[in-house]
């Protein structure tokens, strides 16, 4: 298991480690929904993995994000395999 990563920074790199290089992803989502609670926000969706991932397939994910200083700040991000 890999660790979780949660706020802003460390979020913000793993993606950048995800979408750059030779070998990075291309992720294509669907099925987005936002739901916002006063200073947070929740959106849901279908990511497909495909072309130069590690792993092609299907994931639901869960992204929360935080209003501050009038900005949006991904706080926490969650994947996980679609189970037919």
């Amino acid at each position: 298991f890999q660790d979780v990563i949660c706020e802003f920074r460390p979020v913000i790199n793993s993606y950048q480690q995800i979408f750059s290089g030779p070998m990075s992803a291309k992720i294509t989502v669907s099925d987005v929904r936002v739901f916002v609670r006063g200073t947070t926000a929740f959106v849901t969706c279908k990511e497909h993995l495909t072309e130069n991932s590690p792993r092609e397939g299907k994931l639901t994910a869960t992204n929360v994000f935080t209003y501050k200083n009038s900005r949006w700040y991904i706080c926490h991000h969650q994947a996980g395999p679609v189970l037919m």
